[in-house]
């Protein structure tokens, strides 16, 4: 779960050096949903593998992710993808069963092939 296979989609162009970048996202109570989607790419629209690792785990929920196919859709900004197949990274949060507040974690995501660390620090208000 831990392994972002194949994955494609926005290009992910940082350097080498780590970035962090904090993302607040409002869930509703008692239910899974998508928090974000990663679509780390080459310039010629071929997926890249990487790893994203949880560093700091929530307090009042779980975090999963996984891959899943998708087509580059007409507002990707490389115009030459659109209509191609590829596959997202897809990072999902589940609150605990009766939190309403605010929830913290820390996703590590590295791609290798394209020099790319990055941390991400997602701020989770279950309402």
């Amino acid at each position: 779960m831990n392994r972002m296979l194949a994955t494609t989609g926005v290009l992910l162009v940082l350097g080498g050096m780590a970035h962090a970048n904090q993302i607040t996202r409002t869930v509703p109570a008692g239910r899974t949903t998508e928090v974000n989607t990663y679509w780390p790419v080459k310039p010629s629209c071929q997926g890249v593998s990487g790893t994203a690792t949880l560093t700091v785990k929530p307090q009042h929920g779980s975090v999963s992710h996984h891959t899943a196919p998708t087509t580059f859709g007409a507002n990707y900004r490389a115009r030459h993808c659109y209509g191609k197949p590829t596959a997202s990274f897809v990072v999902t949060y589940t609150p605990a069963t009766g939190f309403r507040g605010v929830d913290h974690f820390i996703l590590d995501v590295q791609l290798p092939e394209l020099n790319v660390h990055r941390l991400d620090g997602y701020a989770i208000i279950v309402q």
